[in-house]
């Protein structure tokens, strides 16, 4: 048996215990967005109501309707939000130091040399607040690109990808896109090259020549399961 041959018996194993994890972590994350997205709506419904029932009372549809309304905007506003960028703070202080501290005073509590109404402060504390709100909508989206994951996964063309595998296995370095694509002529490498991204240890390097390798422990399992097939030969 080729090593080609033996790398698809070992990928078709491995990509189905990779969608496997997909689908319970996928659950997992959905279940706690659930239960996210609920607490939050009620925060959301509770400010509506002590905000607006001293200038306008509202009924309980109205109420929810607008509640319910805000949630769906803040999973508009996770899918189109960049996470790094509301996750990057930057505060002013008020003191000489330019490093932001916390200190005990008694009788005080805790206290900071942070400047709040500083736009940058302030600006920060917005982020905070809309990354906690966004945290029920980014489990549901997490969990919906877990289960999208696990039916690539299931689709996977394993001869094409095992074929690119065994080939990477056999170089100890980094092979260029260009050059994996001119040595397996038979395979769509514009189909293949993308569904190795959802197998971990496959490492994609941007640097030049942009091109894959195998990570150490994906490496060393599949040398591992190539050594023990050739054992039962």
């Amino acid at each position: 048996m080729n090593d080609s041959a033996s790398v698809a018996r070992w990928l078709r194993v491995k990509a189905n215990r990779e969608a496997g994890w997909a689908v319970l972590g996928g659950v997992g994350l959905l279940l706690l967005g659930i239960v996210g997205v609920v607490l939050t709506l009620g925060i959301i419904y509770a400010v509506v109501w002590f905000g607006f029932e001293w200038i306008w009372p509202l009924s309980f549809p109205i109420r929810l309707l607008i509640s319910l309304a805000i949630v769906v905007l803040l999973f508009v506003g996770n899918a189109t939000t960049d996470r790094e960028y509301l996750q990057s703070y930057s505060f002013s202080v008020g003191t000489a130091s330019k490093k932001a501290v916390t200190f005990w005073v008694p009788r005080v509590g805790v206290v900071s040399n942070v400047n709040p109404i500083a736009p940058d402060s302030a600006h920060s504390y917005v982020k905070i607040v809309t990354d906690a709100l966004y945290f029920g909508p980014r489990l549901v989206s997490d969990s919906v690109g877990l289960f999208l994951k696990a039916n690539r996964l299931r689709r996977l063309d394993v001869d094409g990808c095992s074929a690119v595998i065994a080939r990477l296995l056999a170089r100890d370095r980094r092979v260029s896109f260009t050059e994996l694509a001119e040595s397996l002529p038979g395979i769509r490498a514009e189909k293949i090259f993308p569904q190795l991204r959802d197998l971990e240890g496959i490492l994609f390097l941007s640097s030049d020549p942009p091109g894959m390798s195998l990570g150490t422990e994906l490496r060393r399992e599949l040398t591992e399961a190539l050594a023990v097939r050739r054992n039962r030969i």
